[in-house]
């Protein structure tokens, strides 16, 4: 408790100083690039302030999509959900904001899984590993890491079709266009991204506990766009630690 006390302490007087140097703004425009909170900027935190003088940003890197096994194990996986109930609707039956009845088209319809079960190979989930130097209970890990900052600011509103999804992206929008065809994996705001943490683990086989940030398209052209964005889609998935099983 005596170290808690201290170490909580020694943060409270890091902050004061940071606000007394760099003003309230500073140290939200700093906050906002230390990512990982630990009052030190990276060369990768300070990528963004340089791509912005420099105009100059790298192409997004990805990783290769891993061949499965054509003999490997394959899971089947059922898609159940409960549409919205209209009962449940206090103020918004009919449009809000100045919206019309219309735009609520996309919710209303939204009866049923789009796709209700779908197989896949379990090495597929080999996504949801930890990478190499984590490995301890409780070790958490970006499987797909926020894209946002001060600099870039929200995702466009206006928009119908996701972008395609690239490496580790690509399971989890398959998992996610099992309930409807319009998953944006990276939400607009943040939080953004995916996470992940080992909640168990034996000498074969993680438990680990994930949360996404995404959200889904309900309207399609000429409505106007309406995003569903749940708080959270979180879970828990055991894989052995080569992802065979």
């Amino acid at each position: 408790p005596d170290n808690r006390c201290g170490l909580a302490e020694i943060c409270f007087l890091l902050q004061e100083a940071g606000l007394k140097a760099l003003g309230a703004d500073g140290l939200f425009f700093f906050s906002s690039l230390d990512t990982d909170h630990d009052l030190y900027l990276s060369p990768e935190e300070f990528k963004p302030i340089a791509e912005k003088l420099t105009g100059v940003a790298p192409p997004p890197e990805f990783e290769e999509e891993i061949p499965h096994d054509p003999n490997g194990e394959t899971l089947t996986l059922h898609a159940k959900m409960q549409p919205l109930l209209l009962e449940s609707m206090t103020k918004s039956k009919d449009g809000f904001l100045g919206v019309s009845h219309s735009s609520l088209s996309g919710l209303r319809s939204w009866k049923r899984p789009a796709v209700p079960s779908s197989t896949f190979y379990a090495s597929q989930f080999k996504v949801f590993l930890p990478p190499s130097g984590k490995s301890a209970l409780g070790d958490t890990w970006w499987i797909i890491p926020s894209e946002l900052n001060i600099f870039t600011g929200y995702l466009p509103n206006n928009r119908y079709h996701p972008p395609t999804p690239r490496g580790k992206e690509v399971l989890i929008h398959s998992l996610l266009s099992m309930f409807h065809p319009r998953p944006f994996v990276k939400s607009r705001f943040a939080p953004q991204g995916a996470v992940a943490c080992i909640r168990a683990a034996s000498d074969f086989y993680y438990d680990l506990v994930f949360r996404i940030h995404a959200e889904f398209q309900l309207n399609d052209v000429p409505g106007f766009p309406f995003w569903f964005t749940p708080g959270q889609i979180a879970g828990n998935i055991i894989l052995s630690k080569d992802a065979s099983h």
